[in-house]
């Protein structure tokens, strides 16, 4: 295996990252018998009680249909305030699912079904107790808390249980994601202030948050670009070594081009939208506020917008300062590359966190939200993989299709291993060839092969023990592998696979570890929002909320173990970008990891 680069090394070492768990094997001796996870007190998916909870929860708390009457009941107590969500109304496709292949999405209004599944993959099951929502039994209040929650027709929750999340991000921000709390030398997104920069811009897009809310984030994070911009001229940061993107300075560069670009968007869009005659225009065109990372720059692809709002505000963000002019973003531009060859010099490692995928990830990006720029082209994209799958043909592969390893070890899981690299070359499917496509699925196949009996999936190749339920290690990793599998070959055996890694992680996903993204329950909560997008099941929507509902009623039962705890992969950042994502969950996308979300395939 080649010697990895010697600056991320000190790096790596410097921060104490991986004692929480990256570097932590099945193989190793230590705690082999140690239970990783907490036993999940909640009763599985059941549509009819949800129906009937849906129903309770509407005439018990109805909802008010005036922005006026709306904001004078605001409060910042959860049990005064009013959530400003419309009603559900929205018709939503139901899928038919079978080996042969998809039938075309039938629209009906009634509630959603769940996928019908044709399964050959032998796939785990879990003890249910199905209860009327109305009754709610010693059990329930005991172990899974006093409020529940229900799946609305259009794909949302209960409009109780959004003000609910609204007012948990509020109170993580103010209390627990603070950027003074950040070691202020740490630049990367997984554990530095990029990180908690990403948060405060992917906050500002979700529409249903109150707009004073959303400005003030939008003012911090333009400081924070400002502040890198800064530094990005000066000797120290344009001379940077550290090509990564999750942990290095590539993803600031990444961060700073397209924060720019998407204020210059929003404020270009305000002002066409203002000089436009037209009557109403304000309620019905405003554009959408500005977003890095999380949404596209094609803002018109935002569909739930509450159009009352934007007209009871008619200049969002107008106040918010300016991102400095210098450098421009061509600048930008030509350093990401600069990085980006950087990575491909001999003694990279291939992975996500500190090697080409993470560079990769960044290219797809910039095509996708600066469709316009001519630095990065397809050319380069494609000299890129080229290289991580010649670098993962060789002679240490064992008869193997791709060999990938980390420190001397093959590591399977998304954050070090095949699902993450596997997983990024399929992202960018449309810049491979038929063979290379031939030899990824060889490599998916590979790995679908050596799952555990419970369908969770070993850490690294040839650990015999089943411990390890986490993004970075397991199927909480490997299952976005594989519904991008299914997407890209369309066979049904990784569509099996991925349902039965969400049943692993609905029973083992509640992690004694804590709420962060990386090895922790938020994590782990997103394989079940990339399912629902696949699948529009509202079991894996439900199951998603219930992860999230455990933090709600259970957060002082956990103790909290994470050099960074503010941060976006190991912190409370990582656990405020899952919930606000439950606001918009066709939308949901795990940060610096996907690229698109995902939707039913179709038959063209």
């Amino acid at each position: 295996m080649p010697a990895t680069n010697s600056i991320i090394d000190k790096r790596r070492s410097s921060r104490k990252r991986f004692r929480m768990g990256h570097r932590h094997d099945d193989n190793t001796n230590s705690g082999a018998n140690e239970v990783r996870y907490l036993p999940n007190p909640y009763d599985d998916w059941d549509e009819l009680a949800n129906e009937r909870l849906l129903a309770k929860i509407e005439s018990e708390h109805p909802l008010h249909e005036s922005i006026e009457e709306e904001d004078e009941g605001l409060s910042n107590d959860f049990n005064n305030y009013i959530n400003p969500t419309r009603r559900a109304s929205a018709a939503i496709g139901k899928l038919n699912i079978n080996s042969a292949g998809f039938v075309a999405p039938e629209i009906t209004t009634q509630q959603a079904k769940p996928a019908t599944i044709t399964t050959t993959t032998p796939t785990t099951t879990s003890a249910t107790t199905q209860i009327a929502p109305d009754v709610v039994t010693h059990q329930q209040r005991t172990d899974a808390g006093s409020f529940n929650f229900a799946i609305k027709p259009d794909g949302s929750f209960d409009h109780v249980f959004e003000r609910k999340i609204r007012e948990q991000l509020k109170i993580l921000i103010s209390q627990h994601v603070k950027s003074e709390q950040i070691d202020c030398n740490d630049r990367s997104m997984y554990t530095g202030l990029p990180g908690i920069s990403l948060l405060y811009h992917h906050l500002t897009t979700k529409q249903s948050l109150d707009t004073k809310f959303r400005e003030e984030l939008a003012a911090k994070a333009t400081h924070h670009v400002n502040q890198y911009l800064v530094s990005i001229q000066t000797a120290h940061m344009h001379n940077s070594k550290c090509p990564s993107f999750l942990c290095g300075d590539l993803g600031i560069y990444t961060f700073c081009a397209l924060a720019r670009a998407q204020q210059r968007l929003h404020r270009e869009m305000l002002t066409r939208t203002l000089s436009y005659p037209g009557p109403g225009v304000l309620s019905q065109s405003a554009p959408p506020t500005p977003g890095v990372l999380g949404s596209e720059l094609a803002s018109g692809q935002n569909h739930h917008h509450h159009h009352h709002h934007h007209l009871h505000n008619p200049l969002p963000f107008s106040g918010v300062e300016l991102i400095n002019s210098e450098p421009d973003t061509g600048v930008l531009l030509e350093k990401i590359l600069e990085l980006i060859k950087m990575q491909e010099q001999a003694g990279t490692p291939d992975e996500l966190l500190y090697g080409r995928t993470g560079g990769l990830y960044a290219m797809l990006l910039i095509k996708q939200q600066l469709p316009k720029q001519a630095i990065i082209k397809d050319e380069h994209i494609i000299q890129h993989i080229n290289l991580m799958l010649k670098s993962g043909q060789t002679m240490e592969s064992f008869g193997r299709p791709l060999f990938y390893s980390w420190h001397g070890k093959e590591y399977v899981g998304a954050a070090h291993g095949y699902a993450g690299i596997l997983y990024m070359l399929l992202e960018a499917h449309k810049y491979l060839n038929g063979d290379q496509l031939k030899l990824i699925k060889e490599a998916i196949n590979f790995i679908q092969g050596i799952r555990y009996p419970s369908n969770n999936y070993p850490s690294s190749i040839g650990s015999q023990t089943d411990r390890l339920v986490h993004w970075c290690h397991g199927a909480p990793g490997v299952i976005h592998l594989l519904i991008k599998a299914y997407l890209v070959y369309r066979e049904q055996s990784y569509l099996d696979s991925a349902l039965a890694c969400g049943d692993v992680i609905w029973q083992r996903g509640i992690l004694k570890k804590g709420f962060s993204l990386c090895h922790g329950i938020s994590g782990n909560a997103y394989a079940f929002l990339h399912l629902y997008q696949l699948t529009r099941d509202p079991k894996h929507l439900y199951r998603a909320g219930k992860f999230a509902q455990y933090y709600f009623e259970r957060s002082d039962t956990i103790t909290w173990r994470a050099d960074s705890p503010a941060s976006l992969f190991e912190g409370y950042a990582g656990l405020a970008y899952f919930l606000s994502d439950l606001l918009n969950p066709s939308e949901a996308k795990f940060p610096a990891f996907q690229v698109t979300s995902s939707a039913p395939p179709t038959i063209v």
